[in-house]
C-alpha cells in the first residue's frame, strides 16, 4: 500500500523557527536604532504628561480646599478677588458674591467635600483648565460643586463654579 503527498506540501513550522522569525526585528538595524528609542520617548511622553496632570489635580485640590475654607469664614470677596481675570470679566463681584452667600445662608458651612473621579483637562497656549466635581456636604444639606480652575504658573484660579442642589432650591 503506498500512500501520495501532494506535491506542495509544506510541513507545519516548528516552535524554534517560529521563535526565529519573531525575533527578527531585532536584526534589522532601522527598527533596533529607531524603534527603540522611539518607544522610550513615548513612553517618557506620557510619564510626563500624566505626571503634570495630577500636579494639576493637587493644584486644584489645594485650590477647594482654600476655596471651602474662604466660604465658611464668609470671605466671599476674596474669593473673587483671587479668580482669573477671565471668570472677573464674566462675572460682576456683586453677583458673586449675593449668589456664594445664598448658598452659605440656605446650605450652612462646608462640613465634608470629596473629590468626584470624573475630571477634564484642557490645555491650550496661555493656560490649562482642569474642570473637577465635589460632592459636597454642608451643615444644612448637600451639593454637587464643579470648579473649573485655570491653572497657570504653578497656581490654580478660580475660572467658574457652579452648585446643584436639591437642598439650596427647595429652602
Amino acid at each position: 500500500m503506498t500512500t501520495t503527498e501532494p506535491l506542495n506540501a509544506n510541513p507545519a513550522p516548528t516552535a524554534d523557527v517560529l521563535l526565529a522569525k519573531s525575533l527578527r526585528w531585532n536584526k534589522k538595524p532601522a527598527v533596533r536604532w529607531i524603534g527603540i528609542p522611539a518607544l522610550a520617548l513615548a513612553i517618557f511622553g506620557v510619564y510626563h504628561v500624566n505626571r503634570g496632570f495630577w500636579a494639576d489635580v493637587k493644584l486644584a485640590e489645594n485650590a477647594v480646599d482654600r476655596f471651602h475654607g474662604q466660604f465658611n469664614a464668609g470671605s466671599i470677596n476674596q474669593i473673587y478677588e483671587e479668580s482669573s481675570g477671565g471668570f472677573r470679566d464674566a462675572t460682576r463681584e456683586k453677583d458673586f458674591v449675593e449668589l456664594v452667600s445664598t448658598v452659605r445662608r440656605k446650605l450652612g458651612n462646608v462640613i465634608d467635600s470629596k473629590r468626584e473621579a470624573d475630571m477634564s483637562e484642557n490645555t491650550r497656549n496661555e493656560f490649562t483648565t482642569l474642570n473637577v466635581t465635589y460632592r459636597t456636604a454642608f451643615t444644612q444639606g448637600q451639593g454637587e460643586e464643579k470648579f473649573v480652575w485655570q491653572i497657570k504658573d504653578g497656581k490654580a484660579l478660580l475660572r467658574n463654579y457652579t452648585i446643584n442642589s436639591r437642598d439650596l432650591i427647595l429652602k
